[in-house]
């Protein structure tokens, strides 16, 4: 029986990239319901909100993203998300 130290559930961009984050401290099992590389990330709607250069604007970004969100979004998480998108897509 092997033992494991983080259970990732799904193989989506999130699952992937915490699984990433985790590898070099912890033993990682990352389970998913069919391949690896078989998951919805790659159908998702929108991508990362982010000021990707000087004439874009992190402010832009989430006021499209509030617009988008039809109300819906909770506008500290939408900065906090926008903010760190430069960051993520470079990672």
């Amino acid at each position: 029986m092997q033992a494991f130290d983080v259970l990732i559930t799904g193989s989506g961009l999130a699952g992937q990239a915490l699984a990433l984050q985790l590898a070099p401290h912890k033993k990682v099992a990352l389970v998913t319901k069919r391949l690896l590389e078989d998951s919805a990330s790659s159908r998702a709607q929108g991508g990362i909100a982010a000021a990707l250069d000087d004439a874009d604007s992190i402010e832009a970004h989430i006021r499209d993203t509030l617009v988008a969100g039809a109300g819906l979004c909770n506008r500290p998480i939408t900065r906090f998300v926008v903010q760190r998108g430069k960051a993520a897509i470079d990672w």
